[in-house]
């Protein structure tokens, strides 16, 4: 598993291993490697996201890639303008060759009919904080962060609201809501939220939330800046 650091997290891309076969005369299987995704905050209880669902998956059979059977995920991510560049490991097989004979007295026979060009690195490209989101249709919905003490001055949020809204409330301890933003109807992966009244900085020290509401938008992240 690749592991690296991202946005206060620890991210890792394990390759999942998924037997289809065993090898005649041989003490192995043939299959297919899927990256998955998983996080930590301190490398030691991890937890994996998106129900396990794959992160990268192979490309199709007849699309003459290098991602079909094998696929070894990044150690490390590059933040290019907006964009996340993974670069990983992609090979077209996993298993090449017969054994004949029995095992360990026997050897490698290499099956004809397969590309000598096996393997190569690839890339794959995510939006920035493209990792997981929160969506809405057309019915509105909410989510509310932890309690957390506010340092900050103002906040931006990654989001794909351009046929939908999103608005942001800040919320104290007692569950009123002290600030309500303007609405926002657009897609970026970095907006300014506007208020209606007042700004955060008379808030500085307290504890407070933050509760978005929206409706036919993807919302990705959002954080605090001075």
């Amino acid at each position: 598993m690749g592991v690296f650091r991202y946005q206060g997290y620890y991210l890792g891309t394990p390759a999942m291993y998924h037997a289809t076969s065993g090898v005649k005369n041989y003490p192995n299987t043939d299959g297919y490697h899927l990256v998955q995704l998983a996080c930590s905050r301190d490398l030691k209880t991890w937890h994996r996201l998106g129900n396990r669902s794959p992160f990268i998956g192979p490309s199709p059979l007849s699309s003459g890639a290098y991602d079909l059977a094998q696929i070894i995920g990044s150690s490390n991510v590059i933040l290019r303008d907006d964009e996340l560049w993974f670069y990983y490991t992609g090979l077209k097989y996993r298993n090449t060759w017969d054994y004949v004979g029995e095992y360990s007295d026997g050897e490698h026979i290499p099956v004809t009919g397969f590309d000598s060009d096996i393997g190569a690195i690839n890339l794959a490209v995510l939006r920035r904080d493209g990792f997981i989101l929160l969506n809405a249709n057309h019915q509105e919905g909410r989510f509310q962060t932890c309690p957390f003490l506010l340092v900050g001055g103002k906040i931006f949020v990654n989001l794909n609201a351009g046929h939908g809204q999103l608005r942001a409330e800040v919320i104290d301890p007692d569950g009123n809501a002290l600030m309500k933003s303007h609405l926002i109807n657009e897609e970026s992966t970095s907006v300014a939220v506007k208020w209606k009244s007042g700004d955060l900085s008379g808030l500085r020290g307290e504890m407070i939330s933050l509760r978005f509401s929206l409706q036919q938008a993807e919302f990705y992240a959002y954080w605090l800046d001075a």
